[in-house]
């Protein structure tokens, strides 16, 4: 199939490199990129979990300046897949927490399996470093996807996020487990 792309690709004389989505580290230059997705996947995905105030305040957290402030951390991980060199989807995790911290597919590539290769790349580099036991807290939203993915319920938790309180889930995964 890959060599039928890069025929096609060839061609109609398109370099095939930038016409594959693909996942790589996420550079600072993504910072606005990634903001504008998690920005549009809180307002029109997650908005149907969460009401106005909770959104709102959400959104503070995932400016263009919150996301090259934190960008330089030292025990962050951030992977974003790329489509036409477009960010369509990212995932983090705070590495010293042995925590997924954010998981965001662009609203229009949901359920082309973009959340499931993201998970998979961050799940292979904490086994990469020794980490097999690792926890997220899910959203409303996406509980049923990390439910599907193998994930645990621990239990709710509600977050405050500018004083509004952000209803989450718990969960874990032991990645040595098949």
């Amino acid at each position: 199939m890959l060599n039928e792309i890069y025929f096609f690709a060839k061609f109609i004389n398109i370099k095939p490199n930038k016409y594959i989505m693909r996942i790589r580290k996420a550079k600072l230059e993504d910072s606005k990129s990634m903001a504008l997705l998690c920005q549009n996947t809180i307002k029109y995905v997650n908005s149907k979990d969460y009401n106005k105030s909770q959104i709102t305040a959400w959104l503070t957290k995932n400016t263009t300046k919150h996301m090259r402030n934190n960008f330089p951390l030292v025990n962050k991980s951030i992977f974003v897949m790329l489509d036409n060199n477009r960010v369509i989807g990212l995932v983090s995790a705070k590495l010293d927490k042995q925590e997924i911290s954010g998981l965001y597919v662009n609203q229009k590539h949901i359920g082309m399996k973009i959340g499931t290769k993201l998970l998979h790349k961050i799940e292979t580099h904490f086994l990469s470093i020794g980490i097999t036991n690792i926890k997220l807290y899910s959203t409303l939203t996406a509980f049923n996807f990390y439910k599907s993915q193998g994930y645990k319920k621990i239990k709710n938790v509600i977050k405050i996020i500018e004083g509004v309180p952000i209803t989450t889930v718990l969960m874990t995964k032991n990645l040595a487990k098949k």
